[in-house]
């Protein structure tokens, strides 16, 4: 049997149907067009049911090796130019006889577009990423490669010395840390390479595996690095723990968000109706922005985030 795809030439952009987001104006792509990004002559805009028209807008026309040409264009961003491309290009490439490349047009490609790039692949057509700042020049867009990182528990950072000594001050180290986390309303938590500890929703200090030994930082209010030893070990918890009361006693903080993300995150938990919580859970790039994470009454999961502005 064969499949028909919901496909329909452009009437309008109307914010999509049942919307009221602005679509994208299909004479971008005579421009894309006229600045010879593509060898098309011209491109005919085409509508996808599934493809929103304030996401991108995507037009097919002939190259002059009597193929096709199905180019996706965002103005503003690489990904949803990129994820139009891929869905168009597996709508029209589905087609009988279908012959030609996507291409992926934005002005520019952040490094979050690029990393979603290089996670393509296997697409049964040949998919091309350009970066046309002001549709003036074409720059090829390589893909960028994100290396696999699998956080492991703190207590399992240590395991990386050969040392039995050093693996046991690490040990020590931690468990200062997780003190500092009782004491002050915090959590101990994985990062990257690290051990990780967090106050009113933001990473203080982290304890990692050095070279030479455990290394214990601080970083807030101001970086500070202790390379530990044994008879050096109570000292630096002591001045990482003054450090963290002028952090705790800064207006500014007790006041913003991240005074309001402290004192509040169980209250919002509780009004969810979350169990098994776990404060701030995710170590990494842009990691607090989660306040918490649990599970509610029917096992589903529960995310929290807590600002006075979403």
């Amino acid at each position: 049997m064969r499949r028909r795809f919901g496909r329909r030439r452009w009437r309008g952009g109307n914010g999509g149907e049942g919307g009221s987001r602005p679509g994208i104006d299909p004479t971008w792509l005579a421009r894309v067009a006229a600045a010879g990004l593509v060898d098309a002559a011209s491109l005919e805009p085409v509508r996808f049911d599934d493809i929103p028209d304030w996401l991108c807008v995507v037009g097919v026309g002939p190259a002059a090796d009597g193929t096709r040409r199905v180019v996706a264009f965002s103005p503003a961003s690489g990904t949803a130019a990129l994820l139009g491309a891929v869905a168009a290009g597996l709508r029209v490439a589905a087609e009988p006889g279908f012959s030609g490349s996507v291409l992926a047009v934005a002005p520019s490609w952040r490094g979050a577009d690029r990393r979603l790039l290089g996670l393509l692949a296997g697409l049964p057509f040949e998919l091309v990423a350009l970066a046309a700042p002001g549709l003036a020049e074409e720059r090829a867009v390589e893909p960028e490669t994100q290396a696999a990182t699998f956080p492991v528990p703190p207590d399992l950072v240590g395991a990386a010395f050969e040392s039995s000594a050093h693996r046991a001050l690490f040990e020590r180290g931690l468990t200062g840390l997780r003190g500092l986390a009782a004491k002050h309303g915090g959590v101990v938590r994985s990062g990257e390479g690290a051990a990780e500890l967090v106050l009113l929703s933001r990473a203080v200090a982290s304890l990692r595996a050095g070279l030479d030994g455990p290394v214990l930082e601080a970083l807030e209010p101001s970086r500070t690095t202790w390379r530990l030893a044994g008879e050096d070990l109570v000292e630096a918890l002591d001045r990482l723990e003054g450090q963290l009361r002028k952090y705790l006693s800064d207006r500014r903080i007790r006041d913003g968000d991240e005074g309001l993300r402290g004192a509040g995150w169980e209250a919002l938990a509780d009004a969810a109706g979350a169990r098994d919580v776990r404060p701030w859970p995710a170590g990494g790039e842009e990691c607090e922005a989660i306040d918490f994470l649990g599970v509610d009454p029917a096992a589903g999961p529960v995310v929290g985030a807590l600002r006075r502005r979403l």
